[in-house]
């Protein structure tokens, strides 16, 4: 028998919904004998049989179940056009527990990087955004926006894109770069962010993508600029102060040299007066 080969389980219903065909695979999803799958004159019976629900609806055909024995299944309806359908069960467990696992790494990776006050994202090697955080979301649209799928240049995000392009260029190029952008937010704050760019590289040697990490450095920035404004004020004050002490000394030397002066006018002087008495002392 065809069927028996499937790895699904397999079930087809007449126009009336009773059971007609079914294969091996069917009863071991179910846990149901053959003879009790032929004592069954309705698709609703099996409710009361088996803990599997085969009763999916035309509007909402197939869904995923998870049965006591920790296996998950996926059920679908397929109608044709006679009346007839078929049930087909299909085991899901790796697939289903592969995926849970990727959905609770996701979500403790959301939960750290949403708790960091770096804006952290990843871009693919088309560059588009695969990964943004909560911070990244709020400087560049909001917590509701979300980034991904977008590509890097048609998002309009960044003011300079041309210069950006570069760094982005040379990051898919394998190579680390890190790099300073002034920038303004989406509610109009301007900083300074200090961006890097780090290539994802495959175990091929070829680049997927890169991750973008973002600090704001505007603290930083204008702790420099405010230190350098008091160097230059500070360096201008010494000059002023160093120009005065200058024109002082030079003041004090014009007065050395006047009281110099004097002092010989004054010798001088009492030279004469000396010379002038001691011949008015002989005349007399």
């Amino acid at each position: 028998n065809l069927i028996d080969n499937l790895s699904q389980g397999v079930l087809l219903l007449n126009k009336n919904n009773a059971p007609e065909v079914w294969n091996a695979k069917f009863e071991q999803f179910c846990e149901l004998s053959h003879e009790s799958i032929q004592n069954v004159s309705e698709l609703h019976e099996f409710n009361t049989i088996t803990e599997v629900f085969l009763y999916p609806s035309r509007e909402l055909n197939f869904h995923i179940q998870e049965l006591s024995n920790g296996k998950v299944i996926d059920v679908r309806r397929h109608f044709v056009s006679d009346g007839q359908s078929i049930i087909t069960l299909s085991d899901i467990t790796e697939q289903h527990q592969y995926e849970q696992s990727i959905r609770e790494s996701e979500n403790w990776i959301r939960t750290i990087t949403d708790n960091v006050p770096a804006m952290i994202a990843y871009v693919n090697k088309q560059k588009q955004f695969m990964f943004t955080n909560k911070v990244y979301n709020q400087w560049y649209g909001d917590q509701n926006h979300d980034l991904v799928g977008q590509d890097l240049e048609e998002s309009n995000l960044f003011e300079d894109w041309e210069r950006i392009s570069v760094f982005v260029n040379r990051a898919l190029d394998g190579e680390m770069v890190s790099f300073e952008s002034k920038e303004t937010s989406v509610n109009g704050r301007v900083s300074y962010l200090q961006k890097s760019y780090v290539p994802n590289i495959n175990s091929n040697g070829t680049v997927d993508g890169f991750f973008v990490l973002v600090n704001d450095i505007t603290d930083r920035i204008r702790a420099s600029q405010a230190l350098q404004s008091a160097n230059f004020e500070l360096e201008e004050r010494v000059q002023i102060r160093t120009r005065a002490l200058e024109n002082e000394i030079e003041s004090r030397k014009h007065t050395q040299a006047r009281l110099s002066e004097a002092i010989i006018s004054a010798k001088e002087a009492t030279e004469s007066k000396s010379k002038f008495l001691a011949a008015v002392s002989h005349d007399l």
